[in-house]
């Protein structure tokens, strides 16, 4: 799903869970950090939209003289939409 900045941002009030719009019914599950560059922290953001789940991700400035807000040089953020699935996993832990 692709929707504009502007709605995203404005009206939606994302990614700052203090500025979501109640009204759509948008509540966000995770904000991780997945890359940190030398200007730039990149975010991988989780929510649900209605009754379905979405990914996106988003970057701002690392430090305070990087004045970069989310999706500022894009015109449309991206979602993708997400399942929930369960997976097995092996670990090794040490021997007691």
């Amino acid at each position: 799903m692709t929707v504009k900045k502007e709605i995203v941002v404005n009206e939606w009030g994302l990614p700052h869970p203090y500025s979501l719009n109640k009204e759509h019914d948008i509540e966000i599950l995770g904000d991780s950090i997945i890359d940190q560059r030398r200007w730039v922290t990149v975010h991988r953001l989780l929510l649900r939209i209605k009754d379905k789940f979405y990914e996106t991700t988003y970057q701002h400035g690392s430090t305070e003289c990087q004045d970069e807000s989310p999706w500022e040089h894009v015109s449309e953020v991206n979602f993708i939409e997400l399942r929930k699935v369960q997976k097995l996993v092996d670990v090794w832990e040490p021997v007691s």
